[in-house]
């Protein structure tokens, strides 16, 4: 993931399409960083995960503009249901590369 970002950040930058790397850039950063402070023994809101899965899917959708639609539908009760942290993460990741990529 991070090579293919990385990769994908410096094509846009060579083919000077600045307004996509840097939201690429954000975007890689922001999932980073709270992945980071994550701790991965605690349990977060199914609110706060799905932010952050679509932090990642926001990155892939650069990657793939023509293959990649995404629609996220969570009801509001479920919300405010404490998951263990990035637990979607690698269904999310696993549909990307076998779905998309």
């Amino acid at each position: 993931f991070m090579f293919n970002t990385l990769n994908s950040i410096a094509s846009l930058v060579a083919g000077r399409q600045v307004e996509l790397a840097e939201r690429m850039v954000e975007n890689l950063s922001d999932f980073l960083r709270a992945g980071l402070a994550l701790d991965p023994a605690a349990d977060i809101p199914l609110s706060r995960e799905i932010e952050l899965q679509s932090l990642y899917l926001a990155i892939e959708a650069v990657r793939f503009p023509d293959r990649l639609r995404v629609a996220i539908d969570v009801p509001p009760a479920f919300e405010s249901v404490a998951v263990p942290s990035l637990i979607i993460q690698p269904l999310v990741e696993n549909a990307v590369r076998h779905a998309v990529a």
